[in-house]
């Protein structure tokens, strides 16, 4: 079944006994997502974080990547224990703070 709902801001899902928050992350691309499982300190970032690959800057110029570098932010104040990227390893504690700025490094010096 195909998606029926549009996500344009922060919605809640029950999914059976466990809420689901979705919020929009764009800047890798402008339908990027945050998916955050609360209960469980979990993050699923998309292409938002990717571990131990090269962000792909190619789909946007920098006011994308200042969009991208807002997400980063939102990851941040989430602050999960755990990760879940949309490329590499399983982030965990200090690792995820690691990925994210290094990414944050890399669109800096894009923009700059």
């Amino acid at each position: 079944m195909n998606p029926q709902h549009r996500i344009s801001a922060e919605m809640r899902f029950d999914l059976g006994g466990m809420c689901a928050t979705v919020m929009p992350a764009p800047g890798h691309s402008p339908a990027n997502m945050l998916v955050h499982i609360a209960a469980d300190g979990v993050v699923y970032s998309g292409d938002t974080v990717v571990a131990d690959y090269l962000p792909n800057l190619s789909s946007g110029g920098p006011a994308e990547w200042k969009e991208w570098l807002a997400a980063l932010g939102l990851v941040r104040r989430l602050q999960p224990k755990v990760l879940v990227p949309g490329h590499g390893r399983v982030l965990e504690g200090s690792q995820i703070e690691t990925e994210v700025a290094r990414i944050e490094k890399m669109l800096q010096e894009a923009i700059g």
